[in-house]
C-alpha cells in the first residue's frame, strides 16, 4: 500500500472540541496514518499558496489548502472537525481500488470536507487549477464556469465540488461516493447539535453504523460546546460523550 498521508488544516486558536479531534486525530495516526497537521505558519512548507493567501478567511485558505495537498501528495483530507473512530486503511483502500473516494452528504450532495484521491489525477488536476484561479481571481468565475458549461458557482470549495459532481463530468467515475448518512457523515449537519449534543447518552445508537472509521462533524457542535474544557466533553452525558470515548479507547488499544 502506497504512503498512507492524512492532511488537515486549522487557523488561530482551537475550540476545546477542535483540540480533543486533533488529539484523537494524533493517538489515532500510530502505525495507522502519517498525519499532517497544517497551519497558516507551515503550510508553504508543503505548497505554494497564491499571494493573496493571507488576505483570505480561514475557510478560503481551507478550500484552497485541500485541493493543492492532495493533489501534490495522495491522502485523505480530513476538516478538523472529523472524529476518528479507528483504522482509516478501509478508505486508504479506496485509493488502491479507484482514483479516490467522495462523500455525499444526505446521500445526495457531494461535499469537500471529507475525501481522499491519490495524486495527480486527471480529476485532481482540474479541480486543483479550478481552486487555484478562483482563489487568486485570475478570471470571474462565472466567465470560467461558463467555459466549463457547468453554469455559476460561489467562491467557496463545497459548491466548487457539488457543481463538478453534478455535472456528471467523467473525470470523477473513477471515484467511489459514499452515502454519508449510511456511514461517515450519519447526522445532517442542521442537525448536529440536537443528536449529538442535547438528546441523552443512548442517541448514539441512532448515530452509530457498522462501517464507520470516522464521523463528519461540523462548526455548529464545536461553536455550540465553545465553553466546555476537554475534560467536561469527556463527561457529557449526550452521544458526543460516547464516541469521543469510542475512539480513544480504540486508539490506546492498537
Amino acid at each position: 500500500m502506497k504512503q498512507k498521508n492524512v492532511f488537515t488544516y486549522w487557523s488561530g486558536p482551537k475550540s476545546p472540541l477542535i483540540a480533543e479531534l486533533e488529539e484523537l486525530m494524533i493517538l489515532h495516526s500510530k502505525n495507522n496514518y502519517d498525519l499532517h497537521l497544517l497551519n497558516e505558519t507551515n503550510v508553504a512548507e508543503y505548497i505554494s499558496v497564491p499571494e493573496n493567501f493571507s488576505s483570505l478567511t480561514p475557510v478560503e485558505q481551507s478550500d484552497f489548502i485541500r485541493v493543492a495537498v492532495i493533489c501534490e501528495y495522495g491522502g485523505i483530507w480530513l476538516d478538523a472537525d472529523t472524529l476518528v473512530m479507528g483504522s482509516l486503511d478501509p478508505l486508504f483502500e479506496y485509493l488502491e481500488s479507484n482514483d479516490g473516494f467522495f462523500m455525499l452528504e444526505n446521500n445526495r450532495d457531494c461535499v469537500n470536507g471529507v475525501f481522499g484521491s491519490n495524486k495527480h489525477t486527471k480529476f485532481m488536476t482540474v479541480w486543483s487549477g479550478i481552486i487555484q484561479i478562483v482563489t487568486s481571481n485570475l478570471t470571474p468565475l462565472a466567465q470560467y464556469a461558463s467555459q466549463l458549461g457547468l453554469g455559476n458557482w460561489g467562491i467557496n470549495g463545497v459548491k466548487v465540488i457539488s457543481a463538478l459532481h453534478s455535472s456528471g463530468t467523467p473525470l470523477m467515475h473513477s471515484y467511489e461516493f459514499l452515502k454519508g448518512l449510511d456511514n461517515i457523515y450519519p447526522v445532517n449537519y442542521t442537525d448536529l447539535v440536537e443528536e449529538f449534543a442535547t438528546k441523552p447518552y443512548e442517541n448514539y445508537k441512532h448515530i452509530e453504523r457498522e462501517f464507520q472509521p470516522l464521523i463528519v462533524l461540523g462548526n455548529s457542535l464545536y461553536r455550540h460546546l465553545e465553553n466546555l474544557t476537554q475534560d467536561e466533553l469527556r463527561e457529557m452525558d449526550n452521544a458526543l460523550a460516547y464516541f469521543l470515548k469510542t475512539s480513544r479507547e480504540a486508539a490506546l488499544s492498537n
